[in-house]
């Protein structure tokens, strides 16, 4: 008895037609939405070889979905029409998530005198933070932290934390004092030469 290939989703046909209309192979369409080419076919047909010649059923989680969707230029409302409303919410939110962190980027652009409609690359941003000689070392820490959380969130990846306790056999967390905390040097990038 021979078995039958799952159904090609709504969303999967969507971004299928639309993935042809960008012109864009799907290795390059799969390395903007940060999967594998492999994947991204696997979530267009709907379903993945498995052993024994059987194809299993495959549904994209929302935050996948809404990268590939934005990945062939497509607004959230094309995955709702498409009947996924957890992916559209869910790019929504890293678009969201983006605006952020080009609210914090500007921010301190506009802090170091540079004009945010001639940007410079994230690393620099952050170069310039530490070079900005109106800001307190504290201030820098608070705004580097920003600028690397929405980075993070965007890329939705956790963010390094920016403190740590200085001695992790203290006691409890109610008598944390501010002396118990120490910048984690992990988180921040290194300075740039001068």
């Amino acid at each position: 008895m021979e078995q039958m290939t799952p159904e090609q989703t709504p969303e999967g046909r969507m971004i299928q037609e639309w993935a042809k209309r960008t012109g864009e192979s799907v290795r390059q369409l799969a390395a903007k939405a940060g999967i594998s080419d492999t994947r991204w076919r696997q979530i267009v047909k709907g379903w993945q070889p498995a052993a024994g010649g059987m194809k299993i059923p495959v549904r994209g989680n929302a935050q996948t979905l809404a990268r590939m969707n934005m990945a062939i230029g497509r607004t959230a409302d094309a995955l709702a029409d498409a009947g996924r409303v957890d992916a559209a919410e869910a790019q929504l939110e890293l678009e969201q998530a983006a605006k952020r962190v080009d609210i914090v980027a500007a921010t301190s652009m506009i802090s170091v005198g540079i004009d945010p409609e001639h940007p410079v690359g994230g690393d620099e941003l952050i170069d310039l933070i530490y070079a900005d000689k109106n800001m307190t070392a504290q201030e820098k820490l608070i705004r580097i932290r920003q600028v690397m959380e929405l980075r993070a969130q965007a890329a939705d990846q956790p963010a390094i934390p920016m403190f740590r306790r200085a001695d992790s056999s203290s006691a409890s967390a109610s008598e944390d004092t501010e002396a118990e905390w120490q910048v984690n040097e992990e988180a921040l990038p290194e300075e740039p030469e001068r």
